[in-house]
């Protein structure tokens, strides 16, 4: 049997399957205050089909409002976040090195040493400090290709 309900500013219908009579859009809403309609905005009240009873313009005014500053505020974090990614990227490319070295010269110069050494061309006590130069050339020679891969 259908039943009707008025409460101030506020009516309910059996349709409503004992919903609290309050917007659509409010319904399910866990968050206090999630719906900021004044129960005074005009003589407006709601159905539970949502459909508008009273003053509609009002009620309509005041929704495009809260949808306006809503929307506002939207634009103005927008512009915040990208003033921030915009610094955050600046720090991060100050913190990056602009030039890496060019090594290029100093490998003519391994592959020649490393050739007279091949060939014998040094004497022995030539041949050990070069030895220990090839090991510390080497060993350069990987640092510098570890450089290059990152």
């Amino acid at each position: 049997m259908p039943y009707s309900c008025s409460l101030p500013n506020l009516s309910c219908c059996s349709s409503c399957f004992s919903r609290p009579c309050m917007p659509p859009s409010c319904h399910g809403s866990t968050l206090p205050g999630a719906c900021n309609i004044p129960a005074n905005v005009g003589n407006s009240s709601w159905s539970c089909e949502g459909s508008f009873n009273g003053n509609e313009k009002e009620t309509m005014q005041f929704l495009n409002g809260q949808l306006a500053s809503y929307l506002e505020k939207v634009c103005q974090l927008e512009r915040e976040n990208a003033e921030l990614e915009c610094r955050i990227r600046e720090w991060y490319e100050s913190q990056i090195p602009y030039i890496c070295p060019d090594y290029q010269s100093y490998f003519r110069t391994i592959e020649e040493l490393q050739q007279k050494n091949v060939l014998g061309l040094l004497d022995p006590v030539q041949q050990s400090d070069n030895t220990r130069l090839v090991v510390q050339i080497d060993n350069a020679k990987l640092a510098s290709d570890d450089f290059r891969t990152n």
